[in-house]
C-alpha cells in the first residue's frame, strides 16, 4: 500500500534531484554563489522600486527615514547585482576590485542609513484632525450587527 505522504515526499524528491540537476548543468562551470547573488539583488531591489512607485502612485508621502533605508538598501542590491555579474563575465580583471566594491558599498548603505535615522523628521500631521474613536467603534458595531443578522437569515431560512 502506498500512503499520500509516501507520493507527495517522493515527488519532492524527484524536484529537489531535478532541480540539482539542472542547476549543476547550467552552472557547472560558473558560480553558483554568484548567479543566486545576481537573482536575489535584482528581486529585491525590484521590489524596493516597486514599493517606492506604490506610494508615489498613492500620494503617500514617504518620510526622511523610510525613504533613506529605502534608495540605500536599493542603491545597496544595484551594486551588489551590477558586481556580481561583472565579476561573472570578467572574473579575471574584476575579481580584486570586487572585494573592494561590495564591502565598501556595504558601509556606504550603513552610512545612508545613519544619515536617515540620526534626526527624528516625523511625518507630517493629518489634515483630518482627531478621530473620534467612539464614533468610529459605532459604525463598526452596527455594520457588524447587520453582517450578523444577514448570515443569520441565511442560515435560518
Amino acid at each position: 500500500m502506498v500512503s499520500k505522504q509516501f507520493v507527495l515526499k517522493a515527488v519532492a524528491l524527484i524536484g529537489v534531484l531535478c532541480g540539482m540537476l539542472w542547476v549543476y548543468q547550467t552552472y557547472g562551470d560558473r558560480s553558483v554563489y554568484l548567479a543566486m547573488e545576481r537573482s536575489f539583488g535584482f528581486v529585491q531591489g525590484a521590489m524596493i522600486l516597486a514599493v517606492i512607485g506604490l506610494a508615489r502612485y498613492y500620494n503617500f508621502r514617504l518620510e526622511r527615514t523610510a525613504w533613506g533605508i529605502a534608495v540605500a538598501l536599493g542603491l545597496y542590491c544595484s551594486v551588489s547585482t551590477i558586481a556580481s555579474a561583472a565579476l561573472e563575465l570578467a572574473h579575471w580583471i574584476l575579481f580584486p576590485y570586487w572585494y573592494l566594491l561590495s564591502p565598501l558599498s556595504f558601509v556606504a548603505m550603513l552610512g545612508i542609513w545613519t544619515w536617515a535615522v540620526w534626526v527624528h523628521a516625523p511625518g507630517p500631521a493629518s489634515e483630518g484632525g482627531i478621530i473620534d474613536p467612539t464614533s468610529e467603534l459605532g459604525a463598526w458595531s452596527e455594520s457588524w450587527g447587520r453582517a450578523v443578522s444577514t448570515v443569520r437569515k441565511v442560515s435560518n431560512p
